[in-house]
């Protein structure tokens, strides 16, 4: 079972959530993938979340 994490100081819990980022970094299993764009998914990833978290509290 996963923990779960809570939302800042609110009385709300999560379960925690993946980007499932594994054609970012996975040169050998997908071929035409790109560090540039990679990056650039994880930091939209994080900024949509962030976003999304900061103005719910």
């Amino acid at each position: 079972m996963t923990k779960q994490l809570q939302i800042g100081n609110t009385d709300l819990y999560v379960n925690p959530i993946g980007l499932g980022a594994n054609t970012i970094g996975a040169h050998n299993l997908y071929p035409n993938t790109n560090d540039d764009e990679g990056r650039a998914l994880v930091e939209a990833h994080h900024q949509y979340w962030y976003r999304l978290f900061r103005h719910s509290i």
